[in-house]
């Protein structure tokens, strides 16, 4: 099946990142280095599920939990930092304090970061789940986020694209604009 639409998102906008677990962070640095600008939310502190692991072995080398573009980010920060045996393997607080913090401490991601932040729901602006009559039309229009943080409380942001990093779970359509929650809904109602 082919649909006719343009689903290309020329920077700059604006890309909206749920989870900032290891793919969440990756993806906010990628995105940054590629002139986007992020929000990157999480509803702990970033890498907390890795550090989970504590002294257990990640199960895979350096190398197969890292990027290069993760590291010339980290580089730039500490341009005399030693760049790790990429064979060894690490345990989920090495992953967490040796990469995955540093990460989202670099310039490109440390001002974007949103913690102790759950997104509540995503919806499009102005169009309802059911809309799929002008695909070009729903791409276009903006996602809308309601977003509940612990300084700032319930508010909306938009976004031109939304990456969800949390992992699989099922999502709920809310009574909001584009079948988001409404201010104030439980997600359950």
């Amino acid at each position: 099946m082919s649909l006719d639409w343009d689903a290309e998102v020329e920077s700059p906008a604006t890309i909206a990142i749920i989870g900032a677990g290891a793919a969440g962070i990756e993806t906010a640095i990628y995105a940054r280095f590629l002139g986007y600008e992020v929000m990157l939310f999480d509803i702990g502190r970033p890498g907390r599920y890795s550090k989970r692991w504590h002294r257990r072995s990640m199960g895979a080398s350096v190398e197969a939990l890292t990027t290069s573009v993760g590291w010339a980010a980290i580089k730039a920060q500490n341009p005399d930092l030693t760049l790790p045996d990429l064979t060894t393997t690490w345990t989920g607080e090495e992953y967490e304090a040796n990469y995955l913090t540093p990460l989202a401490k670099t310039d490109l991601v440390h001002d974007h970061v949103q913690f102790n932040t759950r997104v509540l729901s995503v919806s499009r602006l102005t169009h309802q789940p059911y809309e799929f009559s002008d695909m070009q039309s729903r791409c276009n229009d903006e996602f809308y986020l309601l977003v509940d943080s612990r300084n700032r409380g319930v508010y909306a942001a938009r976004a031109d694209v939304v990456v969800d990093c949390r992992g699989l779970t099922g999502r709920l359509i809310g009574m909001g604009p584009g079948g988001s929650n409404a201010i104030g809904q439980s997600k359950y109602e």
